[in-house]
């Protein structure tokens, strides 16, 4: 996602907002089964969306599909049910698969706000408005109003992916086939949505994100096709005046540096700026209601920020080198974590997250293998560091950032890089990785869940392992 442009007009001003406020309670909730009920009811979401599993391609009067390139997993590629056909020329959205398993009413709440208020723009034909500053096809969405309630990110105008409308197209003859080395084009979608379920508790504050299909004529079609419904990132828009980079780091909190450090080192973030953290005001709370949230004069006050951009997050394992995060440069990193920075750090749990994130992605678009072991590799990291060490954020992150020039970082792999080449070799990983093979080519032909299956599980096991052995004897030896 990228963050809203700078708008002098009144209505620019008035655009409603995501409750982003942090709860800091330790029990889940479960979304009863009358409010999943309800929002179903409200969004028309149909079973086979919410199973996600006989989602189809949509129709197409040709009786071709789009052309697609290499590097966009056609495996994974969500498209619309039977309803979007050519022939429904009225703009709808879809959510894939609402957030009713995440233990929380709020999320699926939240959600189906984002939802209702994007649906009343669609039906009324409201205009979705491209953004220019990204190398993808990204749209704002409005309400039936006109006022700005959310981002949509389409899977196929990524970057490299085959619809790309600003030509950032795959090099002729390369084999570069994305961007980003560790996320393939088309991916970058559903790490948005990633993201903002394991922001648990919204303790970074990332602003409510769903897969969904949406169809409205005025997307980015090539000359050949026939528009159709869109699979993508939708996200609450935020209204707010600054970015990071337009106001001193001395107006953050220590609380919320320290919360957006956490979410990036889980995440390994490979694309950490200013530009994508909004600057709005504390007082304020960023509702999806009719008063927005802007910032005002700034002197003298401390702000809130608000963390977007998250389509970098989740590289696969074996492609770190790109990590980065602008929060290093500021003095708050270097605070020691707070009690509920510690006890937040404390209760993450890789498993579960795994688990939640099967339960709420469409089963057709999953996350590689390579990058939920980021995801474990990067708990353990930040857990070992912070709670037995007492790193800070600046301590961790120097271990996952790549230092020097760029040319040095050109050659000189990041600490968290060696350990994992490390891990890789090691004869009980590689053994280990020989039994995984063959269950990897049976994947095709059966249902079975990461989270369900032994043999990947007691790969991730071993992994895990080896790399926390390792990182405790490289802390050892820099001690």
């Amino acid at each position: 996602m990228v963050a809203a442009a700078n708008s002098s007009s009144s209505e620019m001003l008035k655009q409603p907002t995501l409750s982003v406020s942090s709860r800091t309670s330790k029990h889940r909730l479960s979304a009863s089964a009358e409010v999943v009920a309800n929002i179903m009811q409200s969004l028309s979401i149909r079973s086979s969306a919410v199973n996600g599993n006989v989602l189809t391609k949509p129709t197409i009067k040709t009786g071709s599909q789009p052309p697609t390139s290499t590097p966009f997993n056609e495996s994974k590629s969500l498209q619309l049910t039977a309803d979007n056909s050519a022939g429904n020329k009225q703009p709808a959205l879809e959510v894939l698969k609402p957030a009713t398993c995440t233990g929380s009413s709020f999320y699926a709440k939240e959600m189906a706000l984002l939802a209702t208020h994007v649906q009343t723009g669609l039906q009324a034909r409201v205009a979705p408005i491209p953004i220019d500053d990204c190398t993808g096809g990204v749209y704002y969405l409005r309400t039936k109003n006109r006022r700005l309630t959310g981002v949509f990110n389409p899977a196929d105008e990524e970057a490299y992916a085959p619809n790309n409308p600003k030509q950032y197209n795959k090099p002729e003859a390369s084999s570069v086939f994305s961007m980003r080395e560790g996320i393939s084009a088309g991916d970058s979608a559903v790490r948005e949505v990633v993201a903002y379920l394991l922001d648990h508790q919204h303790f970074a504050r990332v602003p409510v994100t769903l897969l969904a299909s949406i169809y409205h004529p005025d997307f980015h079609f090539k000359a050949s096709e026939t528009p159709h419904g869109k699979i993508g990132a939708l996200q609450a828009y935020v209204a707010h005046r600054d970015t990071a980079d337009d106001v001193g780091s001395g107006l953050f909190s220590v609380a919320e540096v320290q919360a957006i450090a956490i979410l990036d080192i889980r995440l390994a973030n490979q694309d950490r700026h200013g530009g994508n953290l909004l600057v709005v005001e504390p007082a304020q709370t960023i509702t999806q209601t009719s008063t927005s949230v802007v910032t005002k004069s700034l002197a003298g006050k401390k702000v809130s920020l608000v963390p977007i951009d998250h389509g970098a997050c989740l590289p696969r394992i074996s492609a770190l080198s790109e990590t980065s995060f602008m929060w290093l440069l500021w003095p708050q990193s270097k605070q020691p974590f707070s009690l509920a920075a510690r006890e937040y750090i404390a209760a993450l749990d890789a498993h579960h997250d795994l688990k939640l994130l099967e339960d709420n992605l469409p089963a057709n678009y999953p996350l590689e293998r390579e990058a939920i072991l980021t995801l474990f590799v990067c708990t353990t990291l930040l857990k070992f560091c912070a709670l037995d060490r007492h790193m800070t954020a600046y301590d961790i992150g120097m271990l996952m950032c790549r230092q020097g020039t760029v040319a040095e970082q050109e050659m000189k792999p990041s600490v968290l890089e060696t350990l994992v080449a490390k891990s890789l070799r090691d004869p009980a990983v590689l053994k280990c990785e020989a039994l995984l093979k063959p269950v990897q080519k049976m994947a095709a032909f059966s249902d079975t869940k990461l989270s369900q299956d032994r043999a990947w599980t007691n790969y991730v096991a071993i992994f895990v392992t080896t790399f926390r052995r390792e990182l405790v004897a490289h802390l050892a030896i820099a001690k």
